[in-house]
């Protein structure tokens, strides 16, 4: 492995040079793509952590998901170590982010403002522990998380992940409700969904160009308009149906809040998610100290783990302040830009922008979306990490190391 850099030109003239340099148009193009990508993904992550009793604030949510994605990428970007590093929400959080929305014990508004309010002191608090692991070099002590734990870990929550997208789509797996599947209503909600979700990574496995994901994700929204159109259902509709998603907001999608909501804020519910924020925390800290590893091996480089704890807590604390959730290095995105001769801090300079434009001018996009499509996604999400826990990581590790 090479190793990290650890002192470089100022800021400003590093930027400066990379754009007078081949890095530049490399740069602007995989951050426009990984931008792209991240907008889709996000989209249906926030989809999710606001969906059943705070589907009302559907958009409040997803905006919130966007910002903090956008702030994250931006702040990792210009502070961490590995150049052409894109960050983003690990979607192992989704769950225990959807559990502290659903399990909140109040309604209404507050119900919203606490639960954002919860995620919030969780992106922040979990930001300000890894400023504390990177300022105090405790990173070696994180960094060694054994193989087949970790593997198992984000294998059990991909697992979770394809019932959680299943259930968004409406189709629950049990036993008693195995008949409902095949009622037309229902497979017309979770067929185009799965089989989305398995095309899609099926797709990214076979071809590795960065402008796969964006295309197929245009693609299908496409055909899917096109075969509502062809049933003679409009827009509006669809929407009615829970077909297509639905905007809770009108213009901008943030900021959600204001300082002044949160005054609703309910206190007692709030201190009753504790142990659920700080199981948030933990597996906050488990995906960021994998993510790196990851990075590292993949790129062959050794990374300057104090920094990127440091980059990453920063990242989160902002998103935090936000409304925003934590952030972390994306491995697939960031090895990309070294790929493509992307070394650049540009790459997560414009993938940040991308998705801040879509937080600014997004409301009337998200309305075009299938709710179909969402949970294809999320479906495929939690298949890539199936495959990283059992078949990747595996192939990685002598048969031995995994024991029973």
């Amino acid at each position: 492995m090479s190793s990290p850099e650890r002192q470089g030109p100022p800021l400003g003239s590093e930027l400066l040079a990379d754009i007078r340099s081949a890095k530049g148009v490399a740069g602007i193009s995989a951050g426009a793509t990984s931008g792209l990508s991240l907008l889709v993904a996000h989209v249906a992550y926030g989809s999710y952590v606001f969906s059943g009793q705070l589907a009302p604030y559907a958009t409040q949510g997803v905006g919130l998901v966007l910002f903090g994605t956008a702030a994250a990428c931006l702040v990792i970007a210009l502070a961490g170590g590995f150049r052409g590093g894109v960050a983003g929400l690990p979607p192992a959080l989704l769950l225990v982010m959807a559990l502290i929305g659903s399990t909140m014990e109040t309604e209404g508004e507050a119900l919203f403002v606490t639960t954002t309010a919860a995620l919030m002191l969780g992106a922040t608090a979990t930001g300000a522990l890894c400023i504390l692991i990177g300022r105090l070099r405790l990173a070696n002590l994180v960094r060694f998380i054994p193989y087949p734990v970790a593997s198992g870990f984000v294998a059990g929550i991909g697992g979770a992940v394809c019932l959680a997208a299943m259930s968004m789509m409406e189709a629950e797996l049990s036993r008693q409700n195995l008949p409902a599947l095949f009622e037309p209503r229902v497979l017309a909600r979770w067929v185009p969904g799965a089989a989305f979700g398995i095309g899609l990574y099926l797709a990214t496995r076979r071809w590795r160009n960065a402008l796969l994901l964006p295309i197929v994700v245009v693609l299908a929204a496409t055909a899917y308009h096109l075969a509502l159109a062809g049933f003679g259902i409009d827009p509006a509709q669809a929407r009615a149906s829970g077909l297509l998603f639905v905007s809770t907001m009108d213009g901008a999608i943030w900021p959600a809040l204001t300082p002044t909501d949160f005054a609703a804020v309910n206190w007692a519910a709030l201190a009753g998610q504790i142990p659920n924020i700080l199981t948030l925390m933990l597996v906050a800290l488990v995906c960021i100290t994998m993510n790196t590893a990851g990075l590292e091996l993949a790129a062959n480089e050794e990374l300057d783990w104090e920094r990127e704890f440091q980059a990453t807590g920063l990242g989160s604390i902002v998103a935090g302040l936000g409304g925003g959730m934590v952030g972390s290095m994306i491995v697939p995105a960031s090895l990309r830009s070294k790929l493509l001769g992307a070394t650049t801090r540009l790459t997560g300079i414009v993938a940040a922008l991308v998705i801040g434009g879509a937080v600014v001018f997004g409301d009337g996009m998200l309305e075009l979306v299938p709710v179909s499509l969402i949970g294809g996604f999320l479906f495929f999400a939690g298949i890539g990490m199936l495959d990283e826990g059992l078949v990747r990581n595996r192939k990685r590790l002598p048969w031995t190391d995994y024991g029973t």
